[in-house]
């Protein structure tokens, strides 16, 4: 379900109150995707994680998003 105009994905104003006001959480986020990161990197050595970094690496910083916008 759409509850947003297009242009809202333009409004990089509130991402930046969004990581202002809750910049432990964008920390503490943004240090769990370098780990899955780092992670997945070692086991695209055996070729198992590949799809898993290509898909996942952005899911903890989408978290962050979802929950400072409540």
């Amino acid at each position: 379900m759409v509850t947003e105009r297009f242009s809202a994905l333009f409004e990089f104003n509130r991402a930046v109150k969004a990581v202002t006001n809750n910049f432990r959480q964008y920390v503490i986020a943004l240090v769990m995707t370098l780990f899955y990161t780092a992670v997945y990197l070692v086991a695209s050595i055996v070729l198992v994680g590949i799809p898993c970094l290509a898909f996942g690496a952005n899911y903890f910083m989408v978290e962050f998003y979802r929950t400072a916008r409540k």
